[in-house]
């Protein structure tokens, strides 16, 4: 007797959660379709604008072992950021 009560309360069970699931996919459609062409409009009109700001002077900090026992692993970096900040003035 107990088996065939707790069985029906896990029957009613699903099927109200079945219900709460179907109210949530019809919300989460309408309101994620919304959403969702609300954020490309936002995106549109923010990729598409007409001046853009003149590029600026940018410092690089970076802190490196340039002497002692780590010291060829320090001068190797440096020269590669060296090389990045040639290569991207290049293209500026």
């Amino acid at each position: 007797m107990i088996e065939n009560g707790a069985s029906q309360g896990f029957v009613a069970e699903r099927a109200f959660h079945g219900h709460k699931m179907k109210r949530f996919k019809n919300l989460i459609s309408w309101h994620g379709l919304l959403t969702l062409g609300l954020l490309f409009g936002l995106l549109l009109e923010v990729g598409c604008s007409k001046k853009r700001p003149e590029p600026k002077e940018v410092k690089i900090g970076a802190i490196l072992p340039l002497t002692g026992d780590g010291a060829k692993y320090g001068q190797s970096a440096k020269k590669g950021i060296d090389l990045a900040v040639e290569e991207i003035n290049a293209f500026s």
